[in-house]
């Protein structure tokens, strides 16, 4: 057993450091969460975005990986309820582990939020980022979840509230070898539960991506043949209207061909009209002359 003295201001730092990084969280998962519901708002009409959506600082693009915002949320909330136990002088470690259970049910839920929002592409949209997209949100989701939940919990968040909440009569005890292997054992017997369940997740992923590529290979390749068989129509109407041009043409010729017939045919009409004409006038002056 060894003593530590405690003195006011390692409490106070202790609250300003977890009520800075609650903010930082805040504001990484504000970010994310604008960019979550542009990202929904663009699904919503129709739209398929092939990123995260934008957020409000372009500079924390990068954090954007997961529109569930389950991601950032877990590191927000855990740091919030770290605060909440320093200002509270809470130094039971049952109120952390009552919300194992809240982060690991975030984890999945942005799993499955992945799974389920490719479904909400549009089909003839969907893309390779789209699809990243998708995959990213179901398991960063669940690897914030672990990683909270198994190694910042026991490996920081426990020994700083312990040792932050210490008092002057209070003493810390050594760490027991035994009680250490048992946490690190039941840790990884759910981080194990968990990894089969994010696994089973990602094999239903697979499974509909595997579908979906199928789905989109038909819809190529019926697009393809589509595209053969219009590019015939073409071709055929191409020749049908170049067989009618030809055939417009050939009637034009032939109409010029018929006026012009028409009109020698109609002058020599009126010149043989005025021939007989002047022919009957000569007979009747020969009448005339005779009579």
């Amino acid at each position: 057993m060894k003593n530590i003295s405690t003195h006011p201001v390692r409490r106070i730092v202790s609250i300003g450091i977890a009520l800075a990084c609650t903010l930082i969280g805040a504001i990484f998962w504000v970010n994310n969460l604008v960019a979550a519901i542009r990202l929904h708002r663009a699904l919503a009409n129709g739209v398929a975005p092939t990123g995260g959506g934008k957020g409000l600082l372009h500079c924390l693009q990068w954090s954007v990986v997961d529109v569930s915002t389950v991601t950032t949320f877990i590191f927000f909330f855990g740091f919030a309820v770290t605060t909440i136990a320093l200002w509270g002088k809470i130094r039971d470690v049952e109120f952390f582990t009552r919300h194992d259970r809240f982060h690991i049910a975030l984890g999945l839920v942005g799993t499955l939020w992945g799974i389920i929002l490719i479904g909400y592409y549009p089909i003839a949209n969907v893309t390779i980022p789209s699809l990243m997209n998708c995959l990213h949100t179901a398991m960063f989701s669940t690897l914030a979840a672990i990683v909270w939940v198994m190694i910042i919990e026991p490996l920081v968040i426990f020994p700083w509230v312990r040792f932050a909440l210490a008092g002057d009569d209070e003493t810390i005890p050594e760490a027991d070898p035994v009680a250490t292997m048992q946490e690190i054992t039941a840790s990884l017997q759910k981080f194990s539960a968990v990894l089969t369940q994010s696994s089973d997740a990602a094999e239903k992923f697979q499974a509909q991506l595997a579908a979906w590529q199928n789905a989109r290979q038909q819809e190529i390749q019926e697009s393809e043949k589509f595209r053969a068989e219009s590019l015939k129509a073409l071709q055929l109407l191409t020749e049908i209207t170049a067989s009618l041009d030809a055939r417009q043409q050939a009637l034009a010729t032939e109409n010029d061909r018929l006026q012009k017939g028409l009109e020698t045919a109609t002058a020599e009409r009126d010149s043989a009209r005025a021939t007989a004409e002047e022919l009957r006038r000569k007979l009747e002056a020969i009448r005339a002359t005779l009579g």
